[in-house]
């Protein structure tokens, strides 16, 4: 608890606790991650294949390249975040951010696997950085953030908000699936090379729009403005923010002073650079280690398929159990699916064993992480009186991006460090050590940290001594 006094501002409106969403909005809702996915799970899994296998792109170019771009997220996640908190429309703070960045992110996600072939390497390997930041810095950034606000801004309830959040992976794990089950064939469908690249491109930027737009219009936030409402509350914000002296720099300040936000920053960094490892070089895995680029389908059932298996029954385990002794058990169960797969490697019946135990620990994670957040968005709200619901979403979010960011571009490093050539015939040795040790070695190390910084994360009792107290 901070020494500053905890005051909620005037106009600040927060409902009863009882506030509940329909099972039929809370799938509505969900639906937007899968349209999410179709654009970003899509590029994860398939643009540094795409890259380096079609377009001739060498793969630690990709990696530095990515890697730049996600450093670039993590800036624009904090400016959408303050922009989010101070937006106050009849459609309430997020809904306009998600619908208007909704066009640009399928438009987007088609031109990144478009590049054209008149270009040279170097020239394609900018006009990817350049889409590439594109979509991650400015279009994706948007959508997510607004997207992931609604926990918080659409209700109080916290059972509702964490089966909001096992929802919403429900339908990232099925859209992840159908990505990594179809997109292969389709562009072997399509044609091959580049043109079955483009036209999968585009059905998928078609995907995209429909199911976010399903999203926009599924919820209504609680706190919704008319235009002299949001005039006569902007006013009276500047003022006390000049009484005060408090802007953005303070805001940021006070989020990343919270002890409960740090912890959930590096939970989900280290669990998004483990999802970037795995997914940036699964495809390769599939290849050059299993043998058959057609396995990449089982083993992302594997690793996702019970994770919707889990997530369904999630939020009744939660109740009884507690989100945390449930997300520490959880964790310790994935450590040991890594291990069993680093030792049984090579057997494709072996890993996806292990990746199935794998998938069962991570699963709780991915549940309760909007609830989490969430919560500690509330925790700030109690101990310091400043209510900064989308700059904490956003500013967790840097966990996801730079997370993300550094295992897909580990993948591309290690891969140029041992001279993988995705146009060669043959690879050398190196490379299926790389790529195992990429996919199912580095995972152990990630989940042991993971475990770590978790054990002390008592996020949820922290709150309730505080409502105890009158904060």
């Amino acid at each position: 608890m901070t020494s500053e006094t905890r005051t909620e501002p005037e106009h600040a409106t927060y409902p009863p606790e009882s506030t509940r969403l329909p099972l039929i909005r809370q799938i509505g809702y969900g639906l937007g991650d899968a349209g999410m996915n179709f654009s970003w799970s899509f590029i994860s899994a398939f643009a540094m294949f795409y890259m380096t296998n079609v377009m001739g792109v060498g793969a630690a170019v990709l990696g530095t390249l990515m890697l730049v771009a996600r450093l670039t997220d993590g800036v624009s996640d904090l400016l959408f975040g303050l922009l989010l908190d101070r937006t106050r429309t009849r459609w309430g703070r997020a809904r306009p951010w998600l619908f208007w960045s909704t066009f640009p992110l399928g438009l987007g996600t088609y031109m990144l696997f478009n590049v054209p072939e008149s270009l040279s390497a170097s020239g394609r390997a900018w006009y990817f950085f350049a889409l590439y930041v594109l979509i991650g810095t400015f279009f994706y950034t948007a959508a997510n953030i607004a997207y992931n606000a609604f926990v918080a801004l659409t209700t109080t309830h916290d059972p509702t908000r964490v089966s909001m959040g096992s929802i919403r992976f429900i339908c990232t794990i099925l859209a992840i699936l159908v990505i990594n089950a179809i997109t292969l064939p389709l562009v072997r469908h399509f044609g091959t090379g580049r043109a079955g690249w483009a036209a999968v491109g585009a059905l998928y930027g078609c995907v995209i729009v429909v199911l976010l737009l399903i999203s926009c219009f599924a919820v209504k936030e609680l706190r919704t403005w008319t235009k002299e409402e949001a005039r006569a509350e902007a006013a009276r914000d500047k003022q006390q923010a000049s009484l005060r002296t408090r802007g953005v720099g303070a805001d940021l300040v006070t989020v990343l002073r919270n002890k409960y936000f740090l912890m959930m920053l590096g939970i989900t960094t280290l669990f998004y650079i483990n999802l970037g490892l795995t997914g940036g070089a699964g495809v390769y895995y599939a290849t050059y280690v299993l043998g058959n680029e057609e396995h990449l389908g089982v083993l992302t059932t594997a690793i996702f398929a019970p994770m919707a298996v889990v997530l369904a029954v999630l939020p009744s385990l939660t109740d009884r159990f507690g989100v945390w002794r449930i997300n520490v058990i959880s964790t310790v169960i994935a450590i040991a699916g890594y291990l069993l797969a680093w030792f049984v490697r090579d057997s494709l019946t072996g890993v996806v064993i292990a990746l199935v135990i794998a998938a069962v620990g991570n699963a709780s994670f991915l549940g309760t992480f909007m609830a989490y957040v969430a919560a500690v968005g509330d925790n700030i709200r109690m101990t310091t009186g400043h209510d900064v619901q989308g700059l904490t979403f956003s500013a967790s979010s840097i966990g996801i991006k730079i997370g993300q960011g550094v295992g897909a571009a580990a993948v591309g490093w290690m891969l140029g460090m041992v001279g993988f050539d995705g146009t060669a015939t043959s690879q050398p040795a190196a490379v299926v050590t790389v790529v195992s040790l990429s996919y199912v070695g580095l995972p152990v190390l990630i989940a042991v940290a993971r475990l770590l910084v978790f054990l002390p994360f008592r996020i949820y009792e922290a709150n309730d001594e505080l409502r105890a107290d009158g904060a």
